[in-house]
């Protein structure tokens, strides 16, 4: 379940996915695994908080404080970041007063072009620019932001 979560996979999500896929011995394990998943949700709902449910949470706090004006955050050699995880990283970029980001790549350089899977350091390169389009979408881009 954890991983389903981390990856933001509710069970409307799985029930859509059931309806699409065309080979049937998939969309039967898909609808068992949404039936496994909303009972597991109802089971721990007022009873435990999943690592990603708190990360969600926090997001939510974040995104509505106005305490992050004057703080800087400082991330150094992450090569991925959950889908929640990220989404704590953008709030971040948009409200705090710094964030800096390190990532160790292949050169020690940020390519100029988009990342391919076949490159060695595929991923970090993918969240670089994943994270630098945003920044330069939602925000004036500053070069320092992402080191």
């Amino acid at each position: 379940m954890s991983e389903l979560k981390t990856n933001n996979l509710t069970t409307p999500n799985l029930v859509a996915v059931v309806n699409d896929v065309k080979n049937q011995e998939t969309s039967a394990k898909l609808h068992d695994l949404s039936l496994i998943m909303e009972l597991f949700n109802q089971e721990i709902e007022s009873k435990f908080s999943t690592k990603n449910d708190t990360l969600n949470l926090l997001n939510e706090v974040l995104a509505t404080s106005d305490l992050l004006r004057d703080s800087q955050f400082y991330f150094s050699d992450f090569s991925s970041f959950s889908s929640q995880e990220t989404t704590t990283v953008k709030i971040l970029l948009q409200q705090a007063g710094n964030v800096s980001l390190g990532f160790k790549t292949q050169t020690g350089r940020i390519k100029e072009s988009a990342p391919k899977m076949t490159d060695y350091d595929w991923n970090v390169q993918r969240v670089i620019h994943e994270l630098m389009h945003f920044t330069r979408n939602k925000k004036t881009f500053l070069p320092n932001r992402i080191s």
